[in-house]
């Protein structure tokens, strides 16, 4: 991107949101992010199994991105969250739940 190699990333950034939340969300963007929604939340969903199977540190790094994953499905669940006019971001105790989650090799509940 133009904007970000030239270090103006936090402008251009800060600019694109302004017009993104003053923009309203068409039924048709809707319905594609519920699908890729969907899709998302499925494909963690298979790949639960295959975190927990795998040993060691291998096993814990993909338990962690998969309850990472889903912690992130849970932030964009929310009604009045929209992610085309505002990043999902975990809090600290999200990240502890990823943690607890990973080391119990329970990545989804």
């Amino acid at each position: 991107d133009f904007c970000l190699s030239r270090g103006l990333g936090d402008v251009y950034k800060r600019q694109a949101q302004a017009v993104a939340r003053r923009r309203p969300v068409s039924s048709g963007l809707r319905g594609v992010l519920a699908e890729q929604y969907l899709r998302a939340q499925t494909l963690l969903s298979e790949g639960a199994p295959l975190a927990r199977s795998m040993p060691g540190r291998m096993g814990f790094e993909l338990c962690a991105t998969v309850a990472g994953g889903a912690a992130i499905l849970h932030r964009l669940a929310k009604p009045e969250f929209s992610c085309v006019a505002q990043r999902p971001t975990l809090q600290k105790s999200d990240w502890l739940m990823i943690l607890i989650r990973a080391l119990m090799r329970r990545p989804i509940s």
